[in-house]
């Protein structure tokens, strides 16, 4: 832009010389699992471990399942990630076909189902949801009806009359009157409004208005009302599983309904079409799922198909490390390598870390996993209680580390915050492990990994976690630098602007000590800049880290 200071001297900014790359993320873990609550199929940002709770609920016992054979997996994994110091995790509950939301039927004195309640999500959760129906403590207040086609009278009676109720008309469209001033009739008196006034039955809730004043439903008149109903001719509902509880005083299941999928963060409804207008019966102290409504189920069997479905929901997310929560590589490897393909060639760029197949050391050399952006875990670990969990436990352990590391740092030899170990691999078995690209825990001054290393194979150029994890770093930091360019003039000046954005973070890189060094140039040829093209060029040095120290000794 060209701005004139002072006559005959201009000045021009050049935005492109005050472009720099922001951060980029580094540790944020995407995981998919099964729990007991919870949205299924959308992606959860959670702020916590205390988060994860409140929202999936809490895990089963792993020895004696709630739905079977299947333990739930997504919160006792979180527990491990949070445990090694993941701080930024996006969670997708996923559930198999028998899962089912918890239900309960609120009847009239007649045994009609007046409104059925259905539990937000699947789950068990909901069967410890309590229902209380008890004689209303206070009037019911109903709030803003909006009436379109008929103008006779409120639709909840006795009206209870208060300087705080209010009748109002939408003229058309969208012209609000103001408040109309209420002349309330009781017994057998009549009234006759006058302008601006309606007068409202007691009793019934019947409308009577001034000459000429009435709306008109043929006009796209409405009318809006908030008012007191009598409390005898109302019921309080009370929903509570701790720590939420919710309150409704209503006059009938219709506006329980209402108020329910307007504010009720436990249950939907949906009122019945023949019993909605009846008072539900009081006394009712229960919970869902109970007598012949249906319990709430985990769909705790969830397999490959709907991990691959939590993982399409994470697929355009900003994720660096993905775990599939319980899972080993026999059970969903290949589910996890074809996520991590895709999203590669979409430039989301990830890793994923996953336990080792079986339980032993000889079954975990068995895999035949070969690949630079797999992590495969042993062995399991053992909980205070004597319960061994499968190496998937032991591998979210591993990935919480990672995301609490910066790129550049080696996992060889630090410290995992695990309970314990289903097992303890002598010195020739680690050597086998390493060999067969298996990251290993030892119990070495607590537990400890052997060498982070990924299942590429050794010599293979990313077959050390840090190197995978700089060059990614690299590949989303050049992009962020360079897409405020996109749409820019494509000339010398321009480019070279561009060289010194990336230029900056690569010099960033090497002060963090995530590279050694680097070259870098950014052309385009005439075909090129008429094309609208430009070639950026780098070499990159990673840094290594020390995977091993050979000491020589001189005795004399």
């Amino acid at each position: 832009m060209v701005e004139m200071i002072i006559p005959g001297t201009y000045i021009t900014v050049r935005s492109e010389g005050l472009i720099s790359a922001g951060r980029v993320a580094t540790g944020i873990v995407g995981i998919v699992g099964t729990a007991a609550s919870g949205p299924v199929g959308e992606p959860v940002t959670l702020s916590g471990f205390a988060n994860a709770r409140e929202v999936f609920g809490l895990p089963d016992d792993f020895a004696q399942p709630v739905d079977g054979s299947n333990p739930l997996t997504l919160v006792r994994t979180l527990e491990q990630l949070y445990n090694n110091g993941a701080s930024s995790v996006v969670a997708v509950r996923v559930a198999g076909s028998s899962q089912s939301k918890a239900t309960y039927a609120v009847r009239d004195s007649n045994g009609n189902s007046t409104v059925n309640l259905v539990a937000k999500t699947p789950g068990t959760w909901a069967n410890d949801l309590q229902i209380e129906i008890a004689e209303a403590e206070e009037d019911c207040r109903i709030e803003s009806e909006v009436y379109e086609d008929t103008f006779t009278g409120l639709n909840y009676a006795p009206i209870v009359p208060s300087a705080e109720n209010q009748i109002r008309i939408y003229r058309g469209v969208s012209k609000l009157t103001k408040p109309l001033d209420i002349v309330y009739q009781e017994g057998t008196e009549t009234k006759t409004p006058e302008s601006g006034q309606v007068v409202v039955t007691v009793e019934d809730g019947s409308l009577i208005f001034a000459t000429g004043e009435a709306p008109d439903a043929a006009n796209g008149d409405r009318l809006l009302a908030s008012y007191l109903v009598d409390q005898a001719s109302c019921v309080q509902v009370n929903l509570d599983i701790s720590p939420l509880s919710e309150s409704y005083t209503v006059p009938d299941g219709n506006y329980l309904a209402t108020l329910v999928n307007q504010t009720s963060l436990l249950v939907d409804t949906t009122p019945n079409a023949t019993a909605g207008g009846n008072l539900p019966q009081v006394g009712v102290n229960a919970y869902f799922g109970t007598g012949s409504n249906t319990p709430g189920s985990n769909g705790a069997e969830a397999a490959a198909t709907e991990y691959g479905e939590g993982l399409a929901v994470l697929a355009d997310e900003l994720i660096n490390i993905v775990v599939l929560a319980g899972q080993d590589a026999e059970a969903m490897g290949s589910v996890l390598q074809a996520h991590l393909k895709s999203t590669e060639q979409t430039d989301h760029e990830r890793i994923g870390v996953m336990g080792a197949p079986g339980d032993t050391v000889a079954e975990f050399l068995g895999h035949n996993i070969a690949d630079d952006r797999l992590i495969l875990v042993a062995p399991g670990m053992i909980t205070v209680d004597g319960i061994v969990l499968p190496t998937a436990y032991t591998a979210a352990a591993v990935a919480g580390l990672i995301a609490s590391l910066p790129v550049q740092t080696s996992l060889t030899n630090k410290p995992l915050i695990v309970p314990g170990l289903a097992l303890s691999a002598n010195p020739g078995q680690q050597i086998q492990l390493i060999k067969r690209n298996v990251l290993t825990v030892i119990p070495k001054l607590g537990y400890r990994i052997v060498k982070g290393l990924t299942t590429a194979g050794e010599g293979a150029p990313f077959s050390a976690i840090p190197t995978r994890r700089i060059v990614d770093y690299a590949k989303y930091g050049v992009r962020s630098a360079a897409n405020p360019y996109i749409g820019r003039l494509n000339n010398a000046r321009v480019r070279g602007a561009l060289k010194a954005t990336l230029d900056a973070f690569l010099t960033r890189m090497v002060e963090d000590e995530a590279l050694t060094g680097y070259s870098l140039e950014v052309t385009a040829t005439r075909a090129q800049e008429i094309a609208g093209e430009v070639n950026v060029t780098m070499t990159l040095q990673p840094t290594f880290s020390i995977d091993f120290i050979r000491v020589t000794m001189n005795l004399k």
